[in-house]
């Protein structure tokens, strides 16, 4: 725990943290189709980087904040780095450029008390309503966050079926 303090506090005072916290995914191990045979898509996503990230491309910070998170994973898989035959480093500038995150992130908002529960997306369209009758909203942006749980479309659809037996009622 206290190295992921460390990488929080290092990116909250502005730096790229000496040791990132990151989670880590070989997706073709479950889908050996997304990979050239004999490879692996191995995808990491790193939590907590500078703020300041999202506005300028930081490229050379960028590069080697990657290097430490590869640097990470190669105390635990020795052979790592003699393995990666390509790599793709998004940033959060590179996010909001390219896929319209806002701030780079990813959660389509910060997950911060000020925009959780009855404050997501923002207060008074925590119900996955609209002003619009009828139309619905869900995704990271929505109560309960990001991620990908399917948990707002399932609230969503239980909400429109909710207000559907009530049209029916009334």
């Amino acid at each position: 725990m206290d190295y992921i303090q460390r990488a929080f506090d290092d990116a909250r005072q502005g730096r790229g943290s000496q040791r990132p916290y990151c989670d880590g995914v070989i997706a073709s191990t479950v889908d050996p189709t997304i990979a050239p045979e004999g490879m692996h898509i191995f995808s990491m996503f790193a939590q907590w980087v500078p703020e300041s990230w999202h506005a300028e491309p930081h490229r050379e910070e960028v590069e080697a904040f990657a290097d430490r998170l590869i640097d990470g994973y190669a105390e635990l898989a020795p052979n790592l780095k003699g393995a990666i035959v390509h790599r793709q480093v998004i940033s959060p500038y590179d996010m909001e450029q390219e896929y319209g995150l806002l701030g780079g992130n990813i959660f389509h908002g910060e997950l911060t008390l000020n925009q959780l529960f009855h404050m997501r997306p923002v207060a008074g369209y925590a119900d996955y309503r609209t002003p619009l009758r009828g139309l619905y909203q869900c995704g990271s942006s929505t109560h309960p966050g990001g991620g990908v749980t399917g948990i707002p479309g399932r609230n969503a659809a239980r909400e429109i079926l909710r207000d559907r037996r009530r049209r029916k009622v009334a």
